[in-house]
């Protein structure tokens, strides 16, 4: 079989995963490619990265395997090299009244940063990204934006309903109604076992159907990423479907921020408020936004719940009351608004300290007032009760993405 050609690779060098396969240099490199069972002819191709979030704790990702395969087919049917590999997951059903909560929301940080880590350290040229249920969507969806190579979505499809059309809401409602006299305990353990019937992402409007939803609305996953049901053999070819249009993505050279846009954002948000989704929607996407458009979601929401008046008819009284922006929040260090309400612009006189008479802080104390004068403006303001939300989104924000400069 053909050697590859150095000194063509030199002329036609345009994969990014051409960093770590050809050329002199990248002999061992190539060596540890081999070591995989890859060909030469594999090597050549594309390499896309399949990022699969499969678990057996978590029953919205117990049958991601199988949906990988299928992506990972369509890949090879469309000329690419799939490479796969994981991401952790946890399920809020299971991790909810008891200490591991407090970790669910930080697994989506998790999962964003070992993304980025695992697709920066071995170049791929594109990503098929397999989630499903709540904190996993939301977390692969900000590593997408923040790589912004050429990336698709394909869930793992919302579960069935249960018996006699129950869900897992069912079992709450079963628990209140034990407590009343209402139900038997054996009747609520039948009513357990029926509810879930098997994998799929909770049914019911909760985070992770109404993301899944809303990455299909955005543009960054195909029609039916949403709704098409786990175990139906739709939702496998759709699987495949996404592994070849990756590869249309990468030859047309379309990524993320070229298809989440102002207007992509208004159509999710108007999606979202026809289909009555999740309020986790005002936390997960304004984190997945592009950091020179961080207030589309936050400015689409808004226009979407604002009542419409005519030419004609007259403006509404602006609000005075006092709420910081996003840009005036990013200013301020924790911590946030919502302990700092509390706090007043000026402090009381006796826990008000004079600036020293010294000459290497008479300039400072001319130029910034104390508690006797004028309100300084150094200090932070009290915030309004809209302040904490506007923060914590922010401080989410900053903490996430280091964006490349592309």
């Amino acid at each position: 079989m053909e050697r590859p050609d150095i000194a063509t690779f030199k002329r036609t060098k345009t994969m990014r995963s051409q960093k770590m396969t050809f050329g002199l240099e990248k002999a061992p490199h190539r060596s540890l490619l081999y070591a995989l069972g890859l060909t030469r002819e594999e090597i050549r191709r594309p390499l896309i990265g399949v990022v699969n979030a499969a678990n057996e704790v978590v029953p919205g990702h117990l049958h991601l395997g199988k949906i990988a395969e299928a992506v990972k087919a369509g890949i090879r049917m469309a000329g690419g090299t799939p490479m796969e590999f994981p991401a952790i997951a946890v399920c809020d059903g299971l991790a909810m009244n008891h200490e591991g909560m407090r970790f669910s929301l930080t697994s989506r940080e998790v999962i964003t940063d070992s993304i980025e880590i695992m697709a920066t350290a071995h170049p791929f040229d594109a990503l098929v990204f397999i989630p499903n249920c709540d904190k996993i969507v939301p977390g692969m969806l900000m590593a997408m934006m923040r790589l912004n190579l050429p990336s698709i979505i394909i869930s793992g499809g919302p579960m069935l309903a249960g018996r006699n059309n129950t869900d897992l809401i069912s079992v709450f409602e079963g628990v209140g109604a034990v407590r009343s006299g209402a139900m038997t305990e054996d009747e609520l353990e039948n009513l357990t076992e029926n509810a879930c019937p098997g994998c799929g992402s909770c049914s019911g409007m909760y985070t992770a159907n109404t993301m899944n939803c809303l990455c299909e609305a955005m543009g960054v996953a195909l029609p039916g990423n949403g709704t098409t049901p786990a175990v139906s053999a739709a939702r496998i070819r759709l699987a495949k479907q996404a592994g070849m249009q990756v590869m249309e993505l990468l030859k047309n050279n379309i990524r993320p921020r070229d298809i989440v846009t102002e207007k992509s954002v208004h159509n999710a948000v108007a999606a979202d408020m026809a289909l009555g989704g999740s309020t986790n929607t005002t936390l997960h996407p304004p984190s997945s936004g592009r950091r020179n458009s961080r207030c589309l979601w936050t400015s689409s929401t808004t226009s979407a719940v604002r009542p419409r008046t005519s030419a004609s008819s007259p403006r509404p009284e602006r609000s005075t009351s006092k709420t910081c922006t996003v840009r005036e929040a990013s200013r301020r260090s924790w911590p946030p608004c919502s302990k700092r309400a509390s706090r007043t612009a000026t402090p009381s006189p006796s826990r008000a300290r004079p600036w020293p008479k010294t000459s290497t802080t008479s300039r400072r104390a001319s130029s910034i007032p104390t508690s006797s004068g004028p309100t300084n403006p150094m200090r932070r303001k009290e915030a309004s009760p809209s302040c904490a939300a506007t923060s914590l989104l922010t401080a989410l924000w900053s903490s996430s993405p280091r964006w490349p400069r592309k």
